[in-house]
């Protein structure tokens, strides 16, 4: 069995396709793979000016981008696609899971308003998936996560670069991995820094509460000016560069031919494939030898009971496994044999699993992109 997202124990599957690296579960062979391009593309289909056929094209510069030829117009500065009112920072914490991380999206929105005012764009049609149909028209694109996570990159980078403008991004500190960080600007904030605030909201059931003021409700000015200390100067060299790019007509041409994407196996599917490879081998015909191979991998990755540091695996008895074969030999019921049977097929299935799941949203991400204006 493969499951898709955070579980609570392990025992229960085989192994987990998961889209973060930092968070890895203790005692899973996890799996990681980029929500932008796995499942934002998908969902919009494969054929069309922006399935993910050609979308991939586009983003590796095989292709012309259709938004961003030098001769487009560009008359509005910069955009964010949001669900509430960035400047109300209390907001973005009314019934929602967010950590403290959201408030780098919402103080970096007004702090380069400061230069220029930036716009928060409503009502844009389709989905999470075609918002970039909206970020048409403007220079620059405020793309940033929900959380500083490594390995995290979700749809809103993917958008900001399938938009007509420079896409300005916070949040996966390895975002240069999957995609070409010369390509879009890279607000880094210390981790020290996120760590810290954190601490000022920590996790629990709601309703949480914000430990820096006397109120577990503080007003936007409390909570603007208690985060303003700590990431006005972290966000401060990230506006500059927008105003050098926003000033300088040479250099944000450069960066708007840049491909967006230098690495094609994150986009071709052999990223996640090679990985989903990797726990086939695992699911082998020998339960006990799999079972070794898959402790030695977890050992080999620091990845133990505790999260880090396991003892090495111990081999598997040579003894034991004398006495499963004679068994075998006398026709009797060996232990695991039933799952060993249904498992033959695993990874043909599961390939199917994995393409299955995507194929429903198909028609209604071609949908929505053919009645787009």
């Amino acid at each position: 069995e493969v499951f898709w997202r955070r579980l609570y124990k392990c025992a229960d599957v085989d192994f987990v396709i998961y889209r973060e690296i930092e968070t890895l579960l203790p005692d899973c062979l996890t799996i990681h793979y980029i929500q932008g391009a796995s499942t934002a593309l998908l969902k919009r289909g494969e054929w069309g000016d922006f399935g993910y056929k050609n979308t991939t094209n586009i983003f590796d510069g095989s292709v012309p981008h259709p938004h961003k030829s030098l001769t487009n117009k560009r008359t509005k500065f910069c955009s964010i696609i949001i669900g509430k009112d960035p400047t109300q920072l209390m907001d973005s914490f009314q019934n929602s899971n967010y950590d403290i991380d959201v408030l780098v999206r919402l103080l970096f929105f007004s702090q380069l308003s400061e230069y220029k005012p930036c716009e928060r764009v409503t009502g844009c049609p389709g989905n999470p998936d075609t918002t970039f149909l909206c970020m048409v028209g403007y220079k620059f694109h405020i793309n940033m996560e929900n959380t500083q996570i490594d390995g995290y990159v979700t749809e809103k980078l993917f958008n900001g670069a399938l938009g007509s403008g420079v896409p300005i991004y916070f949040g996966a500190p390895d975002v240069g991995k999957y995609a070409n960080d010369n390509s879009f600007v890279h607000c880094i904030v210390n981790r020290s820094v996120i760590e810290e605030m954190r601490t000022y909201y920590p996790r629990g059931p709601k309703p949480r509460q914000f430990l820096f003021s006397n109120s577990s409700k503080p007003t936007n000015d409390e909570l603007r000016a208690w985060a303003d200390g700590y990431l006005r100067p972290e966000l401060e060299p990230c506006v500059q560069r927008v105003i050098e790019l926003d000033r300088d007509e040479e250099q944000y041409s450069k960066m708007l031919r840049e491909p967006f994407v230098v690495n094609n196996e994150v986009m071709s599917g052999e990223y996640s494939g090679r990985g989903v490879s990797l726990a086939l081998d695992f699911l082998g015909d020998n339960d006990t030898e799999k079972q070794f191979g898959m402790q030695q991998y977890l050992h080999e990755h620091d990845i133990g009971s505790s999260g880090v540091g396991a003892k090495p695996p111990k081999p598997p008895k040579p003894q034991k496994r004398r006495e499963k074969k004679k068994r075998k030999e006398k026709g009797e019921r060996v232990r695991g044999q039933k799952k060993k049977k249904k498992r033959k097929d695993r990874g043909e299935r599961v390939i199917k699993q994995m393409f299955t799941a995507w194929s429903d949203e198909f028609t209604s991400g071609l949908a929505v992109l053919d009645s787009a204006p």
